[in-house]
């Protein structure tokens, strides 16, 4: 993960990219944040669970 965050507390998707798909992956303690999150961008019907093994 690129550790460098823009000045104003904005982190880039590309900083939290999972692998080379379209899955993010947020953790706040990295970020002096409270909160962490995930989120899998798909095609609608396509499946999540493939994204979400990856985060395993």
């Amino acid at each position: 993960m690129n550790s460098t965050s823009p000045s104003n507390g904005v982190v880039s998707g590309a900083d939290i990219r999972i692998g080379t798909g379209d899955s993010r992956r947020f953790v706040g303690a990295e970020h002096g944040a409270e909160v962490s999150y995930f989120f899998v961008e798909n095609q609608p019907g396509g499946r999540a669970g493939a994204a979400l093994a990856s985060l395993s």
